[in-house]
């Protein structure tokens, strides 16, 4: 049962850190993560062993409080890998409901 609240803490971190880098993202580049439900779906999907490695992946640069490279930001590449997806293609202009 810890095991399970632990992972789910460790997910529930994850959203809450790329919500936070859709925000920069938008904010510096005026882009945004293209479809971050599929994102959580494949990480959430992954074996245990390579969950563990792309959450903690992730841990390690939300806590450093490291500044971002606005031409290659670290979330986008690690989700480049995972997704085997281009960086380009993960992401799309911010689109207004007027």
């Amino acid at each position: 049962m810890q095991k399970a609240r632990n992972e789910l803490d460790e997910m529930n971190f994850l959203v809450m850190g790329l919500n936070s880098d859709n925000s920069y993202l938008l904010r510096k580049i005026k882009l945004l993560i293209k479809d971050l439900k599929k994102v959580y779906s494949k990480i959430a999907a992954t074996p245990i062993e390579q969950k563990n490695n792309t959450l903690g992946k992730f841990a390690l640069f939300l806590w450093s409080g490291e500044d971002v490279d606005d031409k290659n930001p670290y979330p986008l590449r690690e989700l480049s890998k995972l997704l085997t997806t281009p960086e380009t293609d993960l992401l799309i202009e911010e689109t207004t409901n007027e």
